[in-house]
């Protein structure tokens, strides 16, 4: 058994307030390693071995985690492997990303995909123009009929974009809530 205690102390006329208390196992961290990551490898340290490229796809040093990332360039996508989900669970997601700028659009989403591994639908959200690195949101729940999803970072025209550390989670695994 697993033993919790949490003190929160207001001393004098003080208020402290607590909401949104939980615990992460260990195994869930920020990186490749992460047991929570349905993408299995979110980074690129091996190279573009595991995910789907097309288009201008390639690895290059400059990165946010490890020894590399990926450069998605105008019309390029890397898209994950799929990986099983299931119809009516929410998900989040997140990749850090370094986008130079353009009237193109560049972005990063999910497909949702049925038994037959056809896509049922998508979900994306636009990467803002950042010289520095930025971190991307999304939170989606998975419609009916989906067995498995797949994460994507694509770029149109002439734009150039480095993507790393790309995870998508169920919501609440390796998290136990406090309430």
């Amino acid at each position: 058994a697993i033993g919790l205690r949490v003190w929160v102390l207001a001393e004098g006329n003080r208020t402290a307030t607590l909401d949104d208390l939980s615990l992460r196992s260990p195994a869930c961290t920020d990186g490749g390693s992460d047991t929570c990551n349905k993408v299995g490898i979110g980074s690129f340290e091996s190279g573009l071995v595991g995910w789907t490229i097309s288009g201008q796809v390639q690895t290059v040093a400059s990165t946010r985690h490890g020894s590399a990332a990926a450069q998605v360039r105008g019309l390029g996508a890397v898209t994950s492997l799929p990986f099983a989900a299931t119809a009516g669970r929410r998900y989040t997601g997140s990749v850090d990303y370094r986008n130079t700028g353009g009237t193109d659009w560049v972005g990063f989403g999910v497909h949702f995909l049925d038994a037959g591994g056809g896509m049922i639908g998508q979900t994306a959200v636009p990467l803002a123009v950042s010289s520095d690195w930025s971190r991307a949101l999304l939170d989606v729940t998975a419609p009916a009929g989906t067995v498995a999803m797949r994460a994507w970072v694509y770029a149109e025209g002439q734009q150039l974009v480095v993507a790393d550390g790309l995870r998508i989670q169920e919501v609440g695994c390796g998290q136990t809530g406090v309430d």
